[in-house]
């Protein structure tokens, strides 16, 4: 899979101050920074609505994916192929 097919995707990002950001993943720059639309943000028992985030690389410990909706976009893949 390619990196632009997993734009569009929900994605849990744990941070290495260990907030974590839920959102969906809109771009990847050559530099590997996210950029995550409808973020919610995770801090111990707060959470708080961000919106549209930049996230520089150096900043993320983990990034994950739901199991299903990644498999949905390799079926969409392999179906375009």
């Amino acid at each position: 899979m390619l990196p632009i097919d997993l734009i569009s995707l929900p994605y849990q990002i744990v941070l290495t101050d260990n907030r974590q950001l839920d959102g969906i993943l809109m771009a990847i720059d050559d530099q590997r920074n996210l950029l995550l639309s409808d973020v919610y943000e995770h801090s111990g028992s707060q959470t708080r609505h961000l919106g549209l985030v930049s996230v520089p690389k150096n900043t993320i410990k983990c990034v994950l994916v739901d199991k299903k909706e990644y498999a949905k976009a390799q079926r969409y893949r392999e179906r375009q192929s």
